[in-house]
């Protein structure tokens, strides 16, 4: 899997994509190497755009008071954005969370970032408006079980290993790298990703590159991990080689071993009514 890409697109012949940040040169120029022998130009707008995250219950209430535009599910669904105003400002709003709360992902242009963020914290007193940062989007996307670039998605693996099947359609397409995705999941290299719930000590959580044992062998590798404070577990995403009758296994921890169970569904929202609440 070579990256990972939010695109959306705003006109017939414009798309504006995100990626991970530390990705950044890495997507460009994977970017600019495809582009070539087509008619497209590829544009970095990196250092132009600031992105603030509203995330939460309240979000569309406190939205609703800085636009005049509708944000109800059946106007502003999940999965799409648009332009608008927000406080006499222009941005880019995208309906997409990575926290597993319903929210928008608002794309501003610099020069605007600090009245924008200044309006929503203004507005937000209203609504309990808080503040979270790296550690806890980290640990809130793990309660949804979602994958995290350079760690669970890498160059190694392919977008069936990781779990991403549903957004993989291989079915009367053609694209680069279709076939090999496909016999690699028939090939001896072939791993799968799970969602793990570990019974830690309460004091140790998981972070990365932690082994997997079953008895005194080992049988998977975490990728990522830590507690999630809104379900109170402890949870990893890990690869392993054999998923099916896995047994009873243990992860091990800065020298402890703790155990652990597959997840069959995301602990928090498993049905995402979260995400598409009006």
């Amino acid at each position: 899997m070579l990256s990972e890409f939010t695109a959306l697109r705003i006109a017939t012949n414009h798309y504006y994509l995100t990626s991970a940040a530390t990705a950044f040169r890495h997507d460009l120029e994977l970017l600019r190497g495809r582009a070539k022998g087509f008619d497209v130009v590829i544009e970095s707008a990196t250092a132009d755009y600031c992105v603030i995250g509203l995330m939460g219950p309240s979000a569309r209430a406190l939205m609703g008071k800085l636009t005049s535009v509708d944000l109800s599910q059946s106007a502003f669904p999940w999965l799409s954005g648009r332009e608008l105003e927000l406080d006499g400002r222009n941005l880019l709003a995208i309906r997409i969370s990575y926290v597993g709360e319903s929210g928008w992902e608002l794309h501003i242009p610099r020069s605007d970032a600090s009245g924008i963020f200044s309006a929503l914290s203004a507005a937000g007193r209203k609504y309990g408006l808080g503040y979270f940062g790296a550690f806890a989007t980290d640990a809130m996307r793990l309660e949804k079980g979602f994958r995290a670039w350079g760690m669970d998605l890498t160059t190694e693996r392919t977008p069936l290993e990781a779990g991403l099947d549903h957004l993989v359609r291989t079915k009367d397409r053609r694209f680069v790298g279709r076939d090999a995705l496909l016999d690699r999941q028939c090939s001896e290299d072939c791993w799968n990703m799970a969602l793990l719930q570990i019974e830690s000590d309460g004091v140790i959580d998981p972070f990365y590159l932690h082994p997997v044992y079953r008895d005194d062998q080992v049988v998977g590798i975490v990728t990522s991990g830590n507690y999630g404070h809104r379900t109170g577990k402890s949870l990893a995403l890990a690869y392993f080689k054999e998923l099916d009758n896995l047994g009873r296994f243990e992860v091990e921890i800065v020298g402890q071993r703790f155990p652990a169970k597959t997840l069959c569904e995301s602990p928090y929202d498993p049905c995402n009514s979260r995400l598409l609440a009006d």
